[in-house]
């Protein structure tokens, strides 16, 4: 039996890196839960830490105008918004990578740093021969960019966890959900999102009511078990018909898979 000479073992290897992806609708404990990360060090695009302040956090503020023009990405045109989208990519190559592996990179949020792309896109549109926008190469440049951060978050030594608010496809007349619910992305690559995770949860919220109908208290949980509504990625070894999980990134270690 051959080994290539330069092949490894899993038997002997472990992979200490958690890429979390976190889904959720706003307002859920996305980024509350993604904080019980040993060592945060936030992405913040969506600028929704304020509930914060005077916590110990270290924040590298994408949201913030000054800050990203300081940041050596200013705007090229007048009232355009700096360059977030440059801004993000030259943060993932330099600093992201100097990240070690007691710290977690938290990247708040997907959808942000889409809109982010988005906007600067608009500003930059690849044209065509007959002088039109190319819309296809619109859609060709932002799966580029998605799966180019994607690779650089598996390169890192840092754990991540990835915040993504979510898409719900209900109808129009009952309200029911159509399909499963997904991150809120637009075009194709949603479809390809997970696999870049280690473990990708939902953020569920159960209200406990007094005997009067009013709520007194909502929890806050992870859905790590698959259901007709979501489906859930995950290397951790739960006991057989756990649903939900506190949502607290001790899970990692108190669920972690014997090998």
């Amino acid at each position: 039996m051959h080994l290539p000479t330069k092949s490894i073992n899993l038997k002997t290897v472990k992979f200490p890196q958690v890429r979390l992806g976190l889904q959720g609708d706003p307002g859920s404990g996305k980024t509350t839960s993604a904080l019980t990360a040993p060592n945060p060090v936030v992405l913040d695009i969506d600028g929704g830490l304020t509930k914060f302040s005077g916590h110990d956090i270290i924040v590298v503020p994408i949201y913030d105008y000054q800050w990203v023009c300081d940041y050596g990405f200013e705007p090229k045109k007048p009232k355009a918004q700096p360059n977030r989208r440059d801004a993000i990519l030259k943060f993932m190559q330099e600093d992201a990578l100097k990240l070690t592996s007691e710290q977690t990179l938290i990247i708040d949020s997907w959808t942000s740093l889409q809109t982010a792309f988005d906007m600067q896109q608009d500003l930059e549109p690849a044209i065509t021969k007959s002088g039109q926008i190319d819309e296809f190469a619109f859609w060709m440049r932002k799966i580029e960019y998605s799966e180019k951060i994607m690779t650089y978050i598996c390169s890192l030594k840092a754990s991540v966890v990835v915040t993504f608010h979510e898409l719900k496809v209900r109808d129009i007349k009952t309200g029911q959900l159509l399909e499963k619910v997904q991150p809120l992305m637009a075009g194709k690559f949603y479809s390809q999102i997970k696999r870049f995770f280690t473990d990708f949860f939902r953020l569920i919220n159960e209200e406990e009511k007094d005997k009067e109908g009013r709520v007194i208290k909502c929890n806050y949980y992870w859905q790590v078990c698959s259901d007709n509504q979501f489906d859930s990625k995950t290397r951790l070894t739960f006991p057989e018909g756990t649903f939900k999980v506190k949502p607290d990134f001790s899970v990692f270690s108190q669920y972690e898979r014997k090998v």
